[in-house]
């Protein structure tokens, strides 16, 4: 009998994105928009609380929803 997808993922214990604590969906996060309506637009994300660049993936202690 073949498992179905549901099961597989508990067995590995898989979460979606969202779940996942990242600074990506904490509420301390900032996005600066540098050069704006140029060809030449960025964005770049801080941590609002600590005040320095974080990174994709990152996570610190003071994480918030």
């Amino acid at each position: 009998m073949r498992t179905t997808i549901a099961e597989r993922r508990l067995v590995c214990c898989y979460q979606d994105p969202k779940p996942v604590r990242t600074c990506r969906n904490c509420r301390h996060r900032v996005g600066n928009v540098h050069n704006p309506d140029s060809f030449a637009e960025s964005i770049t994300h801080r941590c609002g609380l600590h005040d320095f660049p974080v990174a994709l993936g990152g996570l610190c202690a003071d994480h918030e929803e």
